[in-house]
This record gives C-alpha cells, sequence and structure tokens, in this order.
C-alpha cells in the first residue's frame, strides 16, 4: 500500500471498510472509526486483528474507549520531515495528529518560501498544532489560537520536541472566534 504522503513513511492507512481505517503509526497499528467508509475492507480479517490496539464507541456517542490487544506505551514519538511530535490515544479516538494534514504542512511551507514579504500566519482552532509547528519551522511569525489549555501546553513540548524554540510562536489560549472579533 502506498503511504498518504510519500515523504512520511512511518505513517501508513494499511486499509479502510466497514466504518473503520487501519492505520499504522511508526510500529503501531490503530483501528479507528471512520464513518464514510462504507466498503469492504481489502485485507482479510487477520491482519485487522494483528492490530494494537482499536478504539471503540460507547452507547453515549463520540466517547468511547481504547482496546488494546497488544503492548504499546501511552505515547510515542513520531516525527516528519524536522517535526517531532508526540502520538498519543485518547478518549476521543484521536492520537494527537492528523494524518491527512501533511500535505497542508507542505503547501505553507512551500508558500512562505515563496513570499516576497515577511509571512504571518494566523493558525485557528489549532488543535493538534503541527500546522503552526510547520509554519514556524518555514520562517513565520505564528499566531496559534486554541481554547483548550492542555492542546497548547502540547503544542509548546512539541515545539520543544522539533528544536523551534527560538521561533517566533505567539500561543494564545481563548476561544478562537472571540479572539477574532476582538482583534477585528
Amino acid at each position: 500500500m502506498e503511504t498518504l504522503t510519500p515523504t512520511w513513511a512511518s505513517y501508513e492507512l494499511a486499509d479502510s471498510g466497514d466504518r473503520k481505517k487501519l492505520e499504522r503509526f511508526d510500529e503501531f497499528t490503530l483501528i479507528r472509526p471512520a464513518a464514510q467508509a462504507k466498503w469492504k475492507p481489502a485485507l482479510p480479517g487477520h491482519q485487522w486483528g494483528a492490530a494494537h490496539g482499536e478504539f471503540v464507541k460507547t452507547s453515549r456517542g463520540q466517547q468511547g474507549e481504547w482496546k488494546f490487544r497488544k503492548p504499546a506505551p501511552k505515547r510515542w514519538m513520531m516525527q516528519r520531515k524536522d517535526l517531532k511530535f508526540w502520538v498519543e490515544p485518547a478518549p476521543s479516538g484521536h492520537v494527537g495528529v492528523f494524518p491527512d494534514q501533511p500535505c497542508h504542512w507542505d503547501w505553507i511551507e512551500e508558500a512562505t518560501r515563496l513570499a516576497s514579504d515577511t509571512v504571518k500566519l494566523l493558525c485557528l482552532f489549532g488543535h493538534t498544532r503541527l500546522a503552526a509547528l510547520a509554519a514556524a519551522a518555514a520562517g513565520p511569525q505564528v499566531t496559534h489560537v486554541d481554547a483548550s489549555r492542555k492542546a497548547v501546553a502540547w503544542a509548546r513540548e512539541h515545539q520543544s520536541l522539533s528544536g523551534l524554540r527560538a521561533r517566533p510562536i505567539r500561543w494564545i489560549v481563548e476561544d478562537a472566534l472571540t479572539f477574532v472579533r476582538r482583534e477585528a
């Protein structure tokens, strides 16, 4: 199977179907919900069964829990290009990174490189913070806004891991809409 982004060999969307996706994050494979994957999986069941863990939704809706079949650390570090970050299965089913976003990070990097003036980037609803870090690595002044203190603290940790402490990133813990209304 091909990787989603050719320059990120440590992530792979191995298969999808039956409203799930089978993903590899370095050496750990996880099964997560994918409501849009209404088709049948291409890989045989034993390959899905070999996954380290699966996020299982509860009857209460979006919440759920991770069921691990094989030992896996609470979190593990991954890297894409010069960005380093933690992958951490959360009670929401998220893992701390959106694997479909690296094409956006590359676009930000390229657009910054081609810009004739200084670039200032506003990252609203920053969540996984990797777009802000990709931008900072490319050189712009970045303002990252997210209402979650935990998300911003994690972002700062990723900034250190990636060796970007000296880059100008303004971390703001605030509702994005409130921030925009005030700044406008």
